[in-house]
């Protein structure tokens, strides 16, 4: 059997990428390939081995944009977006998502600071994707 490498490279959040990721999961067995994305391609990659839904994945997060009055908001996700991800993994992921994620099926390319160079993270002790990046940067927004 050959082994499949799924890449998830793209700095765009749209309700595309759960198509993307939908068609994947019709064609390709993902329990066997291995994950590699960065920014929302890390979102799809922890999506994608934790088996979740598309577009149950879509309805929660409108639901959560709705339950936080982002769209009424003059300045829409800044200031809340972090923890609004964050809560949107914790009701979307599995228990063991760290686990699921761990021993090289997930790869998240993250760029580090201050000199600029790639890191590849493939063991995970809580699984929430590259977005950890996200609660840092909105503390100094």
């Amino acid at each position: 059997m050959q082994r499949v490498t799924v890449l998830y490279s793209t700095h765009h959040h749209s309700p595309s990428l759960a198509g993307i990721l939908q068609y994947l999961e019709d064609t390709f067995d993902l329990s066997t390939c291995t994950m590699v994305g960065s920014s929302a391609g890390a979102l799809l990659s922890v999506l994608a081995a934790c088996n979740a839904k598309p577009q149950a994945a879509l309805n929660l997060a409108h639901d959560l944009c709705i339950r936080y009055n982002v769209f009424q908001r003059p300045l829409g996700l800044i200031g809340v977006w972090g923890g609004i991800v964050k809560q949107w993994l914790h009701e979307l992921l599995p228990a063991d998502a760290a686990q699921r994620c761990s021993g090289g099926h997930v790869r998240i390319v993250l760029t580090t600071l201050p000199m600029l160079r790639r890191k590849v993270v493939t063991e995970f002790k809580v699984c929430c994707s590259g977005c950890i990046l996200l609660l840092l940067v909105e503390r100094y927004l």
